[in-house]
């Protein structure tokens, strides 16, 4: 009867380590659950870094054609000569304004654009740190997954042991039953 005990405290032992390993297996089913939701997020970044470099691009050729037309705005309004140095024509005042206006409304157009980029690119690094943020919890899933595949071997060993447990204290009291049964 007191080895019926000290199998029931075993026993009792398993269970606890059961309860903690099912409840460990949970909360890293949760967590890989969560990292996956992410996956989408990670297979952006490719193509947010791209879109990233193409604004760029876009921004650097703005602001080299903001720098062109600054000059030739500067060279219509200094020249008093009788050709245009934009287009080779004849200048006269009716045609530097023209020009003069067409330049300065580029250069406009241009720098809100340029405007217009910056605040997309800052839209965009944001993006850009989610998705490297979900693509460093999305590396982790080989390993989670791992240690998910060793807590259920841990908690199928364990059902096991209760298993065996359980069978050796019904043995034992069945031995006791019968010891009590031949006593009679």
């Amino acid at each position: 009867e007191d080895e019926i005990g000290e199998k029931k405290d075993e026993l009792d032992e398993a269970e606890d380590e059961l309860d903690d390993l099912e409840e460990e297996i949970d909360e890293l089913e949760e967590e890989i659950s969560d990292i996956e939701d992410l996956k989408e997020t990670a297979d952006q970044l490719d193509e947010l870094e791209e879109e990233e470099q193409d604004l760029r691009d876009e921004m650097s050729r703005l602001e080299g054609r903001i720098d062109d037309l600054v000059e030739a705005i500067d060279t219509l309004e200094d020249t008093e000569e009788a050709e245009c140095p934009t287009c080779g024509q004849d200048l006269d005042s009716e045609h530097r304004s023209s020009v003069l206006e067409e330049k300065r409304e580029e250069k406009s157009d241009a720098e809100d654009r340029i405007s217009e980029i910056e605040d997309e690119l800052n839209n965009l690094e944001d993006k850009i740190e989610e998705a490297e943020e979900a693509e460093k919890e999305v590396n982790r899933l080989p390993d989670l997954n791992d240690n998910l595949d060793d807590l259920e071997d841990s908690r199928d060993n364990k059902e096991d042991e209760i298993d065996d447990l359980e069978d050796q204290i019904e043995e034992l009291e069945e031995a006791v039953d019968e010891k009590e049964d031949l006593e009679k």
